[in-house]
Parts: structure tokens; sequence; C-alpha cells
């Protein structure tokens, strides 16, 4: 989360929620200066989810909500040598995602990029037959 441009001082705290546009619920509150949010009552593996923040100042004026940021869901099929990777696309960007970058954790500890896709693409194939 960034501070406020005007009156940072001001801050008392922010409110998370979760949701999307149309429907969201604050989750959480956290102080002044704090700038993450890890949500822990969520199942990743399994949902999307979109959130926003809100500030409220020492006048105990909401301000304006955040734009809306998203998670993106990962899934995976695999058959015989073949795996089929596909997500939901990332939501909050004003002009949108570049490209995503499909990456995994080497045997060093390291990761490296397997492949680059346009940012119109949320799935792709990958041989594991071909693998070292």
């Amino acid at each position: 989360m960034l501070q406020p441009e005007i009156g940072p001082d001001k801050v008392v705290y922010y409110e998370i929620l979760r949701g999307d546009l149309d429907d969201s619920e604050v989750i959480d509150q956290v102080p002044a200066g704090v700038t993450g949010y890890y949500d822990e009552s969520v199942d990743v593996q399994s949902a999307k989810y979109s959130y926003q923040v809100r500030v409220l100042n020492t006048c105990d004026i909401e301000a304006q909500l955040s734009n809306l940021g998203s998670s993106i869901l990962l899934q995976r099929e695999t058959d015989n040598y073949k795996s089929r990777i596909y997500w939901t696309p990332y939501e909050g960007w004003k002009n949108g995602v570049g490209k995503y970058k499909l990456q995994r954790l080497n045997q060093f500890g390291q990761w490296e990029t397997v492949e680059e896709l346009d940012s119109l693409k949320f799935e792709t194939v990958i041989d594991l037959s071909k693998e070292n």
C-alpha cells in the first residue's frame, strides 16, 4: 500500500476490502505505516480474489477506494507427459498486463522463465517428455 500523497501524517488506518466493484466487504483494518497485507483466510488453490484499500484519516473521513487488484488462480491438468497450465487474468492495472511469464523453481532454488506469453493468452501446454 502506498502512502497518500496529501496528508500522509493524517492517516489513522487502512481498511482492506475483498470482493469486486459491485460487492466487497471489509476484511481487516491495518494501522498507518503498514505497506503490505497477507490475507490468511483464503484458498488460493481454488479461487481468485480481488482487493481494494480505503484510507481513514484523523477527521474520520473515508477516502475513495483504491483501484481493484486481483490474485491470479493458476491451475494444471496433466495427461501422460503433457501439462496444460491455465490461469485467470490479472485485473487492476490501468493499462492491463504487458505479458505473463511462466516460471519454475529450479534445483538450485532460483526462478527460471519457462515461457513468456502474450497478455491475452491464459493457457499453455508444456511437453514434459522434453524436460531434462
